[in-house]
Parts: structure tokens; sequence; C-alpha cells
């Protein structure tokens, strides 16, 4: 499965595909998060315009089309993949720019994406931009809105790549899920060295989304979101370290955050409440309390 949001990920879709994008047909992907679903979706793949080139005129194209099968029923050349052609023009000759629309197989929500060239240390580099047409980012069904705010904050400025920025935005939704868990105090560091020491405590006000968690994965979530937001002496290259990789990993891990911390408990409210409901059916003269 294939992560559309990164370059090395589009270029894989791309290729796999080209021949049948380039001819103006639509492609099935995987795979992009989606704000509407608050899932992983397959996406369907429209090019517009791949490498510079219109894809709605494949004449002018620089890849030309594989002739048809010979006789024999083989292709020429027979020793050259055409899906192979495809990514080593992608990746010898760049992607810029590319312009392509995906569209959510569940919801149609439109995503329009970007390749685009930007100079990092005076070098021209490639680079993605991602723009959804709903926002929302991680949000989840049962995501409190303050949390949600804070992901679509980080959702929107990983979409440009300003990925610091980000990160720390990744940083303030995790302060705000302590915060709505009762832990007021004035930095994300003590508040998470409270809720560490309630978690040592018998029915304490601790979460039960923190109960079994390593603790290790809000501290370094608190440590990226400082490396980022802080001045590091001046040293903007510790900012590199905010890399398409690492926001990737931080958003599994915020998936995982939401589904404990929301809707695994409003999933299992639900299930328990509609078989309580079916047993007082079948039981009319006793009245059943969902606990």
């Amino acid at each position: 499965m294939t992560n559309l949001r990164t370059l090395v990920g589009l270029r894989t879709a791309i290729a796999e595909n080209f021949f049948s994008l380039k001819a103006g047909q639509q492609a099935l992907v995987e795979s992009l998060y989606c704000p509407e679903c608050a899932d992983e979706r397959r996406m369907r793949l429209q090019a517009l315009v791949i490498s510079g080139l219109t894809t709605a005129n494949p004449k002018h194209s620089v890849i030309a089309a594989p002739p048809p099968p010979d006789v024999y029923g083989t292709v020429y050349p027979p020793d050259e993949d055409p899906e192979d052609t495809a990514l080593k023009h992608l990746t010898e000759n760049g992607m810029s720019p590319t312009l392509v629309l995906l569209h959510c197989v569940q919801c149609d929500t439109l995503f329009t994406v970007v390749v685009y060239k930007h100079e990092v240390d005076e070098v021209l580099e490639e680079d993605v931009a991602v723009f959804p047409s709903k926002h929302g980012g991680l949000r989840t069904e049962h995501t409190p809105e303050p949390v949600a705010y804070y992901l679509d904050q980080a959702d929107r400025c990983e979409s440009v790549s300003a990925r610091s920025a980000a990160v720390g935005m990744y940083r303030v939704a995790l302060e705000q899920m302590l915060v709505l868990a009762g832990y007021n105090e004035p930095m994300l560091g003590k508040k998470i060295s409270a809720l560490d020491a309630d978690l040592n405590i018998p029915n304490s006000k601790a979460p039960d989304w923190a109960r079994g968690l390593n603790p290790l994965y809000l501290t370094t979530i608190k440590d990226l979101g400082n490396g980022t937001l802080h001045t590091n002496g001046g040293d903007i290259t510790l900012q590199l370290n905010a890399t398409p990789e690492l926001l990737t990993q931080i958003r599994t891990t915020f998936k995982k955050l939401l589904k404990r911390a929301y809707d695994d408990p409003a999933s299992d409210a639900k299930h328990l409440a509609d078989m309580v409901a079916a047993a007082t059916a079948m039981s009319p003269s006793k009245t059943k309390k969902v606990p």
C-alpha cells in the first residue's frame, strides 16, 4: 500500500498506471486518509498533467505508449516492463509540474495533488502538496472539537510541506487531549508527569486510554513538538528532521490514540446499549439499565 501523500508513493502509483492515465482513464490506487470517512481509503486517480505533459494528448508524451502485441502475443520490447520504464522516466526526469485529482471511492471527497519544485539549500527539489476539498485531518467521528481543530491545522500544514509547523500542531493536539482529561498544568511536560503519577494511583482520574500505553509515545510527541517550535539556538538545520516519514509515523500514532481515547469507548457503549435493548425487548417485564 503506497502513501499518496509522499513523492515516492505518488510516483509509484502514477508509474503503475501510467499508460492508462496518459490515455485519459482513471486508475484505482491506494491509499490516502479521508477526513470525511475518518480512515484510509482507496482513491480514483485522474492525471491532468504528468511531468509537464498533458495526459489528454498521449502523442505529446515523452514516453510512447507500448505498441500492440505482435502475432506471437508479446509486447515489444519483450524484456522491458512498461511500468518500470515509466517509473525510471519519472525518477530520472522528475515529476514537476504534475497535477492529479484523487476522489475517495467511498464518499467522493476530492483531493487536488500538485508536484512542484522549491529551493532547499540553493538546490531545487521536488515536493508534493495535497489540498482536500474537506478539512479535518485525522479527526474521527468522536474526536472532540478542541482536539480536532489542531489535527486539522496539522493536516493543512503538512498538505503544503510545512512539516515543522505540522509537528508543532500535533504537539498541541496532544496537549488538548490531556486538558480534556483533566490535566491543566501550565506546560505539556508537567501534564504528562501528572498523568504518569496518576497511572500509579488506584482509582485516579487518569483516562483509560492512557492505561497500558507506553508513556514514551507522549513524551516523544512533546519533544518533537518542542524541537520544531523552539529556536534551538538558531540552528534551523535541526528542522530537517521533520521528514515526510516522521509525519507518517506521527499520524499513525495519533490514529491509535484517537481510536483508544474516543472511538473505541463510543463503539463499546453503542454495542452494549444495543445488546441491553435487545435483552429488554425479550424480557419486557424486566427493565435493564446500561451500567
